[in-house]
């Protein structure tokens, strides 16, 4: 008897990593997670206004390493913002 096929799907890590981190960059895409506007110094600065369609294209052709970049310099960003203002 042959053997039953696995109802689990195979996944590729690094498609997922990279569908995870264009999604954590469209988040923050959408405006500063602490401020909650438009900073000029931010990189995304110009992202925010793109349509959501233009925001989605540009963020599709970023290299993994460019999103680490965006979602890390978010995370330091929003660490040191809090870390300064004391919230």
């Amino acid at each position: 008897m042959p053997a039953k096929p696995s109802s689990r799907r195979w996944t590729d890590p690094v498609r997922e990593r990279r569908i995870a981190l264009q999604r954590q960059v469209l988040a923050l895409g959408e405006c500063c997670p602490v401020k909650h506007a438009n900073p000029v110094v931010c990189p995304l600065f110009g992202l925010r206004s793109l349509s959501p369609s233009a925001q989605r294209a540009w963020i599709e052709h970023l290299s993994i390493e460019e999103l680490e970049y965006l979602v890390a310099y978010h995370a330091c960003c929003q660490a040191e913002t809090l870390r300064r203002d004391g919230g």
